[in-house]
């Protein structure tokens, strides 16, 4: 049966570091499940690179290859170890969860045929989520036709005709989506379009897939404190001189350049506000971003969960894995 191991967890735990750890214990590749790490030149701000002063230095070097690090469109290496869907676009590119989907799909695919262990790792629960369960609606494109026809049906009458066209997936319906005619008239779109395609809903799980979940976490407090951080050292790594060249480049307007890191920076570049200021936009954004990536996650059931002020958790996770992984 293929593996696919998942890192999972807030932002500023450690996770790249644990999973090139595990990628050269267990004969493993990563790839990125990072909304942001995809763009091309947003290195520093993204945390491409794991925490360590040497790689954070390496990142800000010119050229292509610096030490053990190399870089390249789709693939780094760090260490010798891959890490897949880096750089895959350029900031003024749109690229969708279906466009991770696919890449993702792919090369999780190639690891196996190459008899590694893909490690998928980051914090866009998202990302992960559609890697493990498919597409479903996000893969589907509207039929306004249809929808035109559902829309004139009561609510008891589209509940009917889910029921009688796809019973298991009215049946995984939660009490608020079976009450709700959008999220019923989306259902019955995606089943009746998958049906006509003759095309099941893409996902890894029709490969025999086993995964195992960890999930790195600490006390609210402790990922506030690393955090900021983790703030001082992107400011210390040049973020804003990074964040000046992908100006320069044409890119201030961009969706990515919106986002909670690179937007403050961009009026910090512009002089609108202090140095001072910068660093509490970034720590406040940062410390929402956790609270998000928390809510999403501790909803997951089958996340195995360690806590990373326990000095012997990576230890705990090698053999969580090596029993698993045999």
């Amino acid at each position: 049966m293929n593996k696919l191991l998942v890192v999972c967890g807030p932002t500023v735990t450690g996770k790249t570091n644990l999973a090139i750890r595990l990628a050269r214990k267990f004969n493993g590749e990563l790839i990125s499940a990072d909304s942001r790490q995809v763009y091309k030149g947003m290195d520093v701000g993204t945390g491409k690179l794991p925490s360590s002063g040497k790689w954070n230095l390496a990142c800000r070097q010119a050229g292509v290859e610096s030490g053990k690090l190399r870089k390249g469109a789709g693939l780094w290496k760090v260490d010798g170890v891959g890490i897949h869907l880096y750089d895959v676009v350029e900031p003024n590119e749109q690229f969708s969860v279906a466009d991770f989907y696919e890449l993702a799909r792919k090369t999780i695919r190639k690891i196996w045929q190459r008899g590694k262990l893909p490690i998928l790792v980051g914090g866009t629960g998202l990302y992960i989520k559609v890697v493990l369960e498919g597409l479903d609606t996000l893969g589907t494109p509207a039929n306004y036709a249809l929808r035109e026809k559902l829309e004139s049906l009561s609510l008891e009458k589209l509940q009917n005709q889910l029921q009688k066209v796809n019973p298991q997936r009215a049946g995984e319906m939660n009490h608020s989506d079976w009450s709700n005619p959008r999220r019923l008239i989306r259902a019955i779109e995606v089943v009746i379009s998958i049906q006509n395609s003759k095309v099941k809903n893409k996902n890894l799980t029709n490969a025999k897939m086993d995964v195992l979940k960890i999930g790195l976490i600490a006390d609210r407090k402790v990922l506030d404190k690393r955090a900021d951080k983790w703030v001082g050292q992107v400011m210390d790594n040049d973020l804003d001189v990074e964040v000046k060249k992908l100006i320069d480049q044409g890119n201030r307007s961009v969706i990515p350049m919106q986002g909670m890191i690179y937007k403050p920076t961009i009026d910090f570049v512009e002089k609108k506000i202090t140095e001072k200021d910068w660093k509490i936009k970034l720590s406040t954004e940062m410390h929402a971003y956790i609270s998000r990536q928390l809510t999403w996650f501790k909803k997951d059931n089958e996340i195995i969960w360690f806590d990373i002020d326990s000095g012997i958790y990576p230890q705990n996770v090698q053999e969580l894995i090596s029993k698993w992984y045999k």
